[in-house]
Protein backbone atom coordinates (compact mmCIF):
# COMPACT_ATOMS: atom_id res chain seq x y z
CA UNK A 1 0.00 0.00 0.00
CA UNK A 2 2.75 2.46 0.96
CA UNK A 3 4.73 1.94 -2.24
CA UNK A 4 1.61 2.18 -4.40
CA UNK A 5 0.58 5.44 -2.73
CA UNK A 6 4.08 6.87 -3.20
CA UNK A 7 4.12 5.82 -6.86
CA UNK A 8 0.72 7.40 -7.53
CA UNK A 9 1.85 10.63 -5.85
CA UNK A 10 5.00 10.67 -7.98
CA UNK A 11 3.01 10.22 -11.20
CA UNK A 12 0.58 12.97 -10.19
CA UNK A 13 3.48 15.29 -9.40
CA UNK A 14 5.06 14.64 -12.80
CA UNK A 15 1.77 15.23 -14.61
CA UNK A 16 1.41 18.55 -12.80
CA UNK A 17 4.98 19.55 -13.66
CA UNK A 18 4.41 18.68 -17.33
CA UNK A 19 1.14 20.62 -17.37
CA UNK A 20 2.69 23.73 -15.84
CA UNK A 21 5.98 23.67 -17.74
CA UNK A 22 6.47 26.83 -19.77
CA UNK A 23 3.25 28.43 -18.55
CA UNK A 24 3.14 31.99 -17.27
CA UNK A 25 1.34 33.30 -14.20
CA UNK A 26 -0.73 35.54 -16.47
CA UNK A 27 -2.17 32.43 -18.12
CA UNK A 28 -3.46 31.11 -14.80
CA UNK A 29 -4.55 34.31 -13.12
CA UNK A 30 -7.99 35.82 -13.05
CA UNK A 31 -7.77 39.09 -14.95
CA UNK A 32 -10.92 40.43 -13.30
CA UNK A 33 -10.26 41.48 -9.75
CA UNK A 34 -12.37 43.19 -7.18
CA UNK A 35 -11.18 45.64 -4.58
CA UNK A 36 -12.62 46.36 -1.16
CA UNK A 37 -11.87 49.10 1.34
CA UNK A 38 -9.72 47.88 4.21
CA UNK A 39 -12.39 48.86 6.71
CA UNK A 40 -14.96 46.45 5.23
CA UNK A 41 -16.21 44.16 7.98
CA UNK A 42 -15.66 40.44 7.65
CA UNK A 43 -19.42 39.93 7.94
CA UNK A 44 -20.02 42.24 4.96
CA UNK A 45 -17.24 40.54 3.01
CA UNK A 46 -18.79 37.13 3.56
CA UNK A 47 -22.43 38.15 3.09
CA UNK A 48 -22.08 40.52 0.15
CA UNK A 49 -19.09 39.22 -1.72
CA UNK A 50 -18.21 35.63 -0.93
CA UNK A 51 -21.68 34.13 -0.46
CA UNK A 52 -23.34 36.59 -2.81
CA UNK A 53 -21.01 36.12 -5.76
CA UNK A 54 -18.79 33.14 -5.03
CA UNK A 55 -15.65 35.25 -5.44
CA UNK A 56 -12.72 34.16 -3.34
CA UNK A 57 -10.00 36.72 -4.07
CA UNK A 58 -10.01 40.44 -3.38
CA UNK A 59 -7.60 43.32 -3.42
CA UNK A 60 -7.76 45.24 -0.15
CA UNK A 61 -7.36 49.00 -0.35
CA UNK A 62 -5.91 51.21 2.35
CA UNK A 63 -6.01 54.80 1.20
CA UNK A 64 -4.15 54.87 -2.11
CA UNK A 65 -2.39 51.57 -1.37
CA UNK A 66 -3.48 48.05 -2.21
Amino acid sequence: WFLETAAVAQVQQQVLRDTLAGRRVSQAMNHQYFSLPGDTTLQKLVDDHILGSGKRSFVVERGDNV
